[in-house]
């Protein structure tokens, strides 16, 4: 009798300890599915901008409130991408939104897109004040990491029918073999950047990417050759997609060949996207853009003068291995320690 109440007893503890380790188990695989279940969407709200990078470089100057309006901006370039080139065919294209959010912060006309636009990034003094004045930090931040990166963005008309924002970019490759241009292989009648160094770069079966210090290297131009058709990279192109691209990056020794990167172009049509919280917005907000963009090479005097502490990645070296950006691509200016985009925009070669 005593053995099989002590059996009995035995089963019980058994049959508990089975039930906890079951309902564990349960909650364990539903906190999975949860995780996983979550849509890719969620990552294309400025999440790559990467706090872990900022700290311990001149981008820590940045405020999170700061850092938080460079969220909102780079998630809105890389949303308004495709339909920015898609409303503008054959034409070359770029567009700095942190510079054009700075133009709009002083005007009231646009406050309920821009409301909704920055719940989605902790942003709760929506004040034309506080905004007007975290936009102006902003860019003197930009100018104070490094002076040879110059951004503009200023109105040529302020009507809600008939906006015309005007932008310019000059950034400067600060490298011996940057002085004179070359004749390129593929087109004797094209003019082309050809350097030789250490870079990082990225190549598969859908793209070839390459990154390129900008100035006292705080900055870089990165250009995105897809190996398909342009059009259909560019719909599919996220700002998940991005980070992984960034991520991908390793440093190898090659010569990078790219087409001069300056333009002028006038009247671009630009319209906002509308992301998915902004139910309420009637009107849709469209504009005109006019763009300047110039690669500048440097003087001799430049490059004797130019102080930096490590001109590794400044110096000509002799490689064999090459990356040709011989036709459109991608191509954007980036914060390399923070990922901030300054500029993102599709040039036609």
């Amino acid at each position: 009798m005593k053995n099989e109440r002590f059996i009995c007893k035995i089963y019980q503890i058994f049959f508990q300890f089975m039930n906890i380790k079951s309902l564990f188990y349960i909650i364990f695989i539903a906190f999975l599915f949860c995780e996983c279940s979550k849509k890719s969407d969620d990552y294309d709200y400025g999440m790559s901008i990467t706090i872990p990078k900022i700290v311990g470089t001149p981008a820590g100057e940045f405020s999170n409130e700061e850092l938080n309006l460079c969220k909102a901006s780079n998630a809105f370039q890389i949303k308004i991408l495709e339909q920015f080139f898609k409303q503008n065919p054959n034409q070359n294209i770029a567009l700095s939104s942190l510079y054009l959010f700075a133009n709009l912060a002083n005007d009231t006309l646009f406050d309920s897109y821009f409301k909704l636009l920055y719940e989605n990034f902790n942003i709760t003094d929506y004040s034309t004040e506080n905004i007007s004045q975290k936009y102006d930090s902003i860019r003197s931040i930009i100018r104070k990491i490094d002076s040879s990166l110059h951004l503009q963005s200023s109105f040529d008309t302020l009507q809600k029918q008939s906006l015309t924002i005007s932008q310019s970019t000059d950034f400067l490759l600060l490298y011996d073999d940057a002085v004179q241009l070359q004749k390129a292989d593929y087109d004797n009648q094209k003019e082309v950047f050809s350097l030789s160094n250490e870079f990082k770069v990225y190549e598969s079966e859908e793209e070839t990417v390459a990154e390129v210090p900008l100035g006292n290297a705080n900055y870089s131009l990165v250009m995105i050759k897809p190996k398909g058709d342009l059009t259909a990279y560019i719909e599919n192109f996220t700002e998940l997609q991005y980070m992984n691209l960034i991520d991908s990056l390793r440093t190898q020794n090659v010569n990078i060949v790219f087409p001069k990167l300056q333009f002028t172009t006038a009247n671009l049509n630009l319209t906002f996207p509308i992301f998915e919280n902004m139910t309420g917005i009637e009107d849709i907000i469209a504009l005109k853009l006019n763009c300047r963009v110039t690669g500048i090479s440097p003087t001799y005097a430049m490059l004797k003068t130019r102080e930096c502490n490590d001109d590794k990645h400044l110096t000509k070296s002799t490689i064999t291995d090459r990356i040709t950006f011989d036709r459109d691509f991608i191509f954007l200016l980036r914060g390399r320690y923070s990922n901030i985009i300054l500029l993102l925009g599709v040039f036609i070669d």
